[in-house]
């Protein structure tokens, strides 16, 4: 099945430049794309309307704290653990649009990026449904642009955005009961 649906998507790299370009695009700037989804809905939501501002402040921690956490796996090398090759080193005639470091020719298992991805989503669903969803969306996207550019099998996105919604929503949760404790006139998150 993992082979089935990566050759779904990354089949369709070098059917059109523009696409090639999209999807090239979108991985090699994903992380950029998904904070600046996030800032962009941020602002946006708080001059639309500044009660937010006590929420974001919280969902802000929060997404900080899944960033932290997330750099801390990857510094750790918590990623290469499971020695879970990438698609280029297993199947025959994979669609590679870039170039996969050496180091991390094994480090496929979970997808970090995923994980990044999702847990702020999850931060920001957590807080703010609207923002929480389009950022879920360009999550989805980004994701899938792992697969385009041939980097990473289904089930390394899958289990990555399933442990950053994980992470992102337990972070989210302890930060709003922190400052509830600790600020009483805190806004609840919106679930």
């Amino acid at each position: 099945m993992d082979t089935f649906l990566f050759r779904a998507v990354n089949d369709l790299a070098h059917l059109s430049p523009t696409l090639d370009a999209i999807g090239v695009f979108l991985s090699k700037y994903d992380e950029q794309i998904i904070v600046g989804t996030i800032a962009a809905c941020v602002l946006v939501r708080i001059f639309m309307q500044p009660k937010l501002l006590k929420n974001w402040i919280m969902g802000a921690s929060a997404a900080v704290s899944g960033g932290i956490m997330y750099w801390l796996a990857a510094e750790s090398n918590f990623f290469l653990y499971f020695h879970h090759a990438r698609p280029p080193f297993v199947l025959q005639a994979v669609n590679l649009l870039g170039k996969i470091p050496p180091a991390q020719q094994f480090a496929s298992f979970p997808s970090a990026h995923a994980m990044f991805f999702f847990s702020l989503a999850a931060a920001a669903f957590v807080f703010d449904r609207k923002v929480g969803i389009i950022t879920g969306i360009v999550a989805l996207l980004l994701s899938l642009s792992k697969l385009f550019v041939g980097v990473h099998w289904p089930s390394d996105l899958l289990v990555g955005a399933l442990a950053g919604i994980a992470l992102g929503a337990a972070i989210s949760f302890s930060a709003s009961a922190l400052a509830k404790k600790f600020i009483p006139e805190a806004v609840k998150p919106r679930v």
